[in-house]
């Protein structure tokens, strides 16, 4: 019957449900309805009529918000060096401001000790450095309790340099030539202070 608008009845499984359901509540206080009851919309109200709710007023929080941080872009990691400057470095035309070498250091060592003198050396107004690391030594595979395996600061000093306390300093890198290490150092120019 699509012309029928009765509410159908519960049936008897139904009403079994509802009881069922129902036999373990508890009603809420009075304090609790009164709340429930200035929350929900009357149905009397505007809203219920299809007309635009009245606004609330608004609350101010109870202390302003923190202002905002200035956006400072982040510096890009080290790029690769010039190829001039590299062969200016190498002939010799160019010189070294200052240069550091950490191998045969624990790699902890190493970093802490790198970070200083780029900084040192930024404050110094240095732009051209050279920092050895070293090769590690050729065939040693000892894999002692507390020793690192050999060349671990040649490995992992390209990481380093890309690390934002080091990238803010330095803004390229090349590999050595031979006469001033080789594969175990590297060139690094140091950006200009900031004013």
């Amino acid at each position: 019957m699509a012309g029928d608008r009765r509410k159908p009845g519960l049936d008897k499984e139904d009403e079994n449900l509802w009881e069922q359901v129902t036999e373990n509540l508890t009603p809420l206080s009075k304090k609790s309805r009164n709340i429930q009851r200035e929350d929900a919309a009357d149905p009397g109200s505007d809203t219920f009529a299809g007309k635009k709710s009245r606004p609330r007023k608004a609350t101010l929080p109870a202390s302003p918000p923190p202002a905002p941080t200035p956006y400072v872009p982040p510096r890009s990691n080290p790029g690769q060096m010039e190829t001039k400057r590299v062969r200016r470095l190498g002939r010799g035309n160019l010189s070294f401001d200052a240069q550091i070498d950490l191998h045969g250091m624990y790699q902890k060592e190493a970093h802490s000790r790198l970070l200083m003198f780029l900084r040192e050396a930024r404050a110094r107004g240095y732009r051209n450095v050279l920092v050895i690391t070293g090769k590690g030594r050729a065939g040693d595979t000892t894999n002692e309790p507390g020793r690192e395996a050999p060349g671990v600061i040649r490995r992992n000093i390209r990481h380093w340099l890309n690390e934002p306390e080091f990238s803010e300093i330095v803004s390229a890198l090349s590999s050595a030539r031979p006469n001033h290490g080789g594969d175990g150092a590297l060139y690094l120019q140091i950006r200009r202070a900031r004013e």
